[in-house]
C-alpha cells in the first residue's frame, strides 16, 4: 500500500507526541517527540563532557528482508559512537508496543553483535508494558531498559 503523507499526523495524534525543532552544535534537527529532542541535548552534554565521542539523530535503519510479515525495517533513534570506537544505539520510547519487541527480536536475529538501550520515558509499572520491557531484558533484546526522565532530571534537562 503506497503511503501518501498523513501518516505523520496519525503518528503525531495516537501517541500525543509532538514534533520538535531544536538547534544543537549548530545543526537543526527535528525530533519526532519532545522526549527525543530532551534525550538529544542530554547525548550533547555527554559528548562535551568527554563520556562519550559524537552521537548522530536517525542515522541507522536495519532492514529484515527475508521477512514475510511484519517490521521490514527499523529506524534507530540514536547512533553513539564511544571514545573507544564502538558504536551502540540508543531508542526513545514513551510508550513500548508489541511491535517494538518484535523490531528487536529481528535486530537480535539478524544483527546479534548489536547493542541497544532502550530509553524509556517513564519504566511501566503494570500491566502489558511491564512485561513487556521485562520480557525484552529477559530475551536480552536490549542492553538495558532506562528511565530516561529520571536521567534528564539528574542532568538538569528538564
Amino acid at each position: 500500500m503506497a503511503k501518501i503523507g498523513f501518516e505523520k499526523i496519525k503518528f503525531q495524534k495516537q501517541y500525543n507526541n509532538q514534533w520538535t525543532s531544536l538547534v544543537i552544535d549548530g545543526k537543526t534537527y527535528r525530533f519526532r517527540s519532545k522526549f527525543e529532542s530532551h534525550w538529544a541535548l542530554y547525548l550533547q552534554l555527554l559528548k562535551e563532557n568527554g563520556h562519550i565521542k559524537d552521537w548522530a539523530y536517525e542515522q541507522t535503519t536495519f532492514t529484515f528482508k527475508d521477512e514475510l510479515k511484519g517490521a521490514k525495517g527499523y529506524l534507530i533513534d540514536f547512533d553513539i559512537l564511544e571514545n573507544d570506537g564502538t558504536f551502540r544505539y540508543e531508542e526513545c520510547k514513551g510508550f513500548l508496543e508489541p511491535n517494538t519487541i518484535t523490531k528487536l527480536q529481528r535486530v537480535r536475529k539478524y544483527r546479534p553483535e548489536v547493542v541497544i538501550d532502550l530509553i524509556m520515558q517513564r519504566i511501566p509499572k503494570k500491566g502489558n508494558a511491564e512485561r513487556r520491557a521485562a520480557r525484552i531484558l529477559r530475551q536480552e533484546l536490549a542492553r538495558r531498559v532506562v528511565d530516561g526522565t529520571k536521567i534528564l532530571k539528574q542532568a538538569g534537562i528538564i
